[in-house]
């Protein structure tokens, strides 16, 4: 891909990365409480819930009319994944200590959200894809 090809299309890097980096934090944060089971298992089904954002704007892509501007798909694919974290934290119920924790790690999610709409859509992002396109991996 070329250089200004690549600068166009910069920002659809960091969907890729962010759903990495939130299903390993997910899936580690299962691990790591994989003994107490209310918080084993949220944070499994968040692992799933970044699957939402891909096939919410591949629904949308494909069966409805054309957003008026692009980044309406990741409002919606986003807006139902922090959605269903936020029906996590009340129900089922769970012990105050298990919410607490599973409110601070399930901040990632709506953070990395956000993120999309400010930072990467501005000139801050398109320095670090090339640095990150610029490494020598397999």
């Amino acid at each position: 891909m070329s250089k200004a090809t690549f600068a166009v299309r910069a920002p659809s890097l960091y969907l890729g990365l962010a759903a990495t980096v939130l299903f390993a934090a997910s899936y580690l944060l299962a691990l790591r409480y994989s003994r107490r089971q209310a918080l084993h298992a949220r944070f499994m089904i968040a692992t799933g819930l970044t699957m939402i954002d891909p096939v919410v704007v591949r629904l949308f892509s494909f069966y409805t009319p054309t957003f008026s501007h692009p980044l309406m798909y990741q409002v919606w694919g986003y807006g139902l994944t922090d959605f269903l974290l936020l029906v996590l934290l009340w129900r089922p119920t769970m012990r105050a200590q298990d919410r607490g924790v599973f409110l601070r790690s399930a901040l990632l999610f709506p953070i990395a959200h956000l993120a999309w709409f400010t930072i990467v859509q501005g000139p801050l992002w398109t320095p670090f894809a090339f640095w990150f396109r610029s490494l020598p991996l397999p």
